[in-house]
């Protein structure tokens, strides 16, 4: 009986956490308070819940040694101790969140989880294309009041959410772009690797397509290129050995090329998107030098901070590159536009090199699970480091995000088979004879 209740009870903080994660901003945005306190309050109790009956070993020590000293960094005298309190928010939180993932990996319930996560997922990414078709059409403040009302707020400010030429940033149930964008994408993603835990396929099936339109309408070229990044390395297996896997690929991307050509003076003349195409554009032809947000961080932000950089090898205090605490004292705020510039500065070359550690020891725990979640997990880094390099995607909700699913990848069984090859010296030469004959064997039946 008091197992029933225990499971019972796991499934409830999951479902409420992730209920949260998806919808605290924009319920906030609808009653007039702010939510986020509660959500970081259930947050601690899924945390402590998680963690209370871990195993330690390897992976979970490291983890646990590298939060102790961000949490000790807290009390750093180089700045003020209340804006680096704020920084359990932006810094701590994210990358303590491993250890939900980790324990949900294990947890007899995270079928159950994953259903009712595919069921939020649907309502918030089906209220994200309302709220972009709303906008498109000039409607957003008939139909979404409370949205248009925020959206206003931000436009009176000195930075807001337009890109050049009007086109909204879209913040769907979040307050931030970057958030909402790349929540979507990789928990979306997330599902679909772990489909087959969840029984409502259809509705799966419906929430990838949602989740397609709605990162297509918002045209914003974080969350594509990252996509982009996640699938070719996801399925980069699969595109080498099933030549039926590499044509479906190669139909799906030329009706995407063709849609754009077909397109593309609209996309370039609209008010509502030129903007946002000519930034897409400059990603994809790496146009880097007339982009003008590349320009301002190598010449302001990046400049700046490596000149912080090279002067202070223990840091400058966290509080000083947390978004949260920037209003304490906007004048000793950074924002270096560079998520490993951004932990250099805040705890130091040490603070930097152990962040740097969990994530390559966490590619090391990968490499000896199964081939659908190793390359998943491949490309989820390689995706999240790649826009690190111009951006802060470790940090916030977004930062949430990534490491619980790193927890829940890092915490699957190990494939024995390739640990017993590897500890004999055959792991290499018996995958590579064992891709070979796949390659051949497939490409043969094709009569290629």
């Amino acid at each position: 009986m008091d197992t029933v209740i225990r499971i019972n009870v796991y499934r409830l903080l999951l479902t409420i956490f992730f209920l949260f994660l998806l919808f605290s901003n924009l319920i906030s945005r609808i009653i007039g308070h702010n939510l986020n306190l509660f959500f970081y309050a259930w947050w601690l109790l899924v945390f402590y819940y998680s963690i209370k009956d871990i195993r330690l070993n390897t992976i979970t020590l490291t983890w646990a040694i590298v939060g102790l000293f961000l949490i000790a960094y807290i009390a750093d005298p180089a700045y003020i101790l209340l804006a680096n309190v704020l920084t359990i928010k932006d810094f701590i939180i994210p990358i303590l969140s491993f250890y939900i993932g980790y324990v949900l990996s294990k947890s007899p319930q995270n079928k159950v989880v994953f259903n009712d996560i595919n069921i939020l997922y649907f309502i918030t990414i089906f209220y994200a294309i309302v709220q972009e078709i709303s906008f498109y059409s000039g409607k957003l403040g008939e139909v979404l009041p409370w949205d248009a009302e925020y959206l206003s707020s931000i436009l009176k400010g000195p930075n807001n959410f337009l890109q050049p030429g009007g086109l909204l940033r879209f913040f769907g149930t979040m307050n931030s772009f970057v958030e909402f964008q790349l929540v979507s994408l990789f928990l979306g993603t997330f599902l679909w690797l772990n489909r087959e835990k969840i029984k409502t396929k259809k509705l799966l099936k419906l929430n990838m397509i949602l989740m397609v339109i709605f990162l297509s309408l918002a045209l914003e070229r974080s969350p594509i290129v990252m996509g982009v990044i996640l699938l070719l390395v996801w399925n980069i297996k699969n595109l080498v050995i099933n030549y039926k896997v590499l044509l479906r690929y190669v139909f799906v991307s030329s009706v995407v090329i063709i849609l754009l050509l077909v397109n593309i003076d609209f996309l370039k003349s609209n008010h509502l998107t030129t903007g946002a195409y000519q930034r897409l554009y400059n990603a994809i032809t790496l146009n880097l030098r007339n982009d003008q947000a590349i320009q301002e961080r190598v010449n302001e932000q990046w400049k700046q901070a490596l000149k912080l950089a090279r002067e202070n090898y223990f840091g400058i205090g966290p509080g000083r590159l947390s978004p949260s605490a920037k209003n304490i004292y906007p004048k000793g705020y950074i924002g270096p536009h560079n998520n490993f510039l951004a932990v250099y500065l805040a705890y130091g070359l040490v603070g930097l090199l152990l962040f740097l550690i969990l994530l390559l020891l966490g590619m090391w725990r990968l490499s000896y699970i199964k081939d659908d979640y190793r390359f998943f997990g491949y490309g989820m880094i390689l995706a999240y480091a790649s826009m690190a390099m111009f951006n802060m995607p470790y940090i916030g909700k977004q930062g949430i995000c990534f490491f619980l699913i790193f927890g829940f990848l890092c915490g699957q069984k190990l494939d024995r088979r390739l640990q017993r090859n590897r500890n004999t010296g055959k792991h290499f030469p018996d995958r590579k004879k064992e891709l070979l004959t796949q390659i051949s064997n497939n490409y043969n039946q094709c009569g290629c």
